[in-house]
């Protein structure tokens, strides 16, 4: 019971940091390339309720994906690992979709900002973290 509290508030609380930290998923990285603060993605991002709880429910997934991996490799004392597995490769799809996208307005291809979504590919990674993380305990534990 204690343990289901804690994931429940663990949910939570990345939920609400999920919600508060979502304009500046979009903003910073465009501010950071253009040199000045940029706030058009985020005006779009407002419009939409859909796209706007997407970073929220993902960020706040990443305990469920951990007991996900928990289960299905029965290891113990993995979480860090686990953790460190799952969110570093949503942090390298999100910024992998960054620079496709700033790729692509230098290039011209993009002008318009129905085409960010780094919501999703922020989920990709944390799902595509999350099976890399079955796979790796999934051979240690055949070796052990």
């Amino acid at each position: 019971m204690i343990n289901i509290v804690k994931y429940v508030i663990l949910i939570v609380i990345l939920g609400v940091t999920g919600f508060l930290i979502q304009d500046y998923t979009y903003d910073f990285p465009i501010s950071y390339v253009a040199g000045t603060k940029v706030t058009l993605a985020s005006e779009y991002i407002k419009d939409s309720v859909f796209k706007r709880l997407i970073i929220p429910v993902t960020i706040a997934s990443v305990p469920l994906l951990y007991l996900f991996v928990k289960k299905v490799t029965q290891l113990k004392s993995i979480s860090g690992l686990v953790y460190f597995i799952i969110c570093s490769t949503g942090i390298l799809f999100w910024s992998f979709r960054i620079n496709m996208y700033i790729q692509g307005i230098i290039s011209g291809e993009i002008d318009n900002l129905k085409e960010v979504d780094f919501g999703y590919y922020l989920m990709f990674g944390f799902i595509t973290g999350t099976l890399l993380s079955i796979l790796i305990f999934k051979i240690i534990e055949r070796k052990a």
